[in-house]
């Protein structure tokens, strides 16, 4: 029941990391958007969010998962960020 449900999350997020990388990073990078001030605003997301969990009632182990997918979000996108402007 429990590695069910991690499996399933798993597929998620890879199936919405390949949605991010062949549909929507494509788009913003041609788009007129400022992208290095879209990633402060994501940094500063995360830590709001990582200190509204910690007031929050949830429990420990989904504020740990939700925490590790915003850190991990936000990794991967300063990464292929960073990446993409070596070109």
């Amino acid at each position: 029941h429990y590695n069910a449900r991690f499996s399933l999350l798993k597929e998620n997020l890879l199936q919405h990391f390949e949605t991010e990388d062949v549909e929507i990073f494509p788009r913003v990078e041609k788009s007129p958007m400022d992208l290095d001030a879209l990633g402060l605003e994501m940094s500063s997301l995360r830590m709001r969010v990582v200190a509204a969990q910690s007031r929050s009632f949830l429990s420990r182990g989904v504020k740990t998962v939700a925490a590790v997918i915003v850190t991990v979000g936000t990794a991967l996108w300063l990464a292929r960020r960073t990446a993409r402007a070596g070109r």
